[in-house]
């Protein structure tokens, strides 16, 4: 009998839904207020921690940076 390869690893299950709803409104909450503090980010300290707690880890880091920066870019080339 061959035994079927786990898809997922142990305790790293897919977030639904509903979870990635809470976890983009977070990411999005968090760049908005980077946006506007540009000059000085702690004001957005809380907001990271609310998007740190929301989110699987491997969503988090690099690839977020880039993201919000290629976000910004798009953003200033439209205006």
């Amino acid at each position: 009998m061959v035994k079927q390869a786990q898809l997922e690893p142990t305790g790293m299950a897919a977030p639904s839904m509903k979870e990635r709803q809470v976890c983009w409104g977070a990411r999005d909450e968090y760049w908005k207020c980077l946006d506007e503090n540009t000059e000085d980010s702690s004001q957005c300290k809380k907001l990271r921690s609310s998007f740190e707690s929301s989110c699987p880890q491997q969503w988090i880091g690099i690839r977020c940076r880039s993201n919000h920066k290629s976000e910004q870019q798009r953003t200033k080339m439209v205006m």
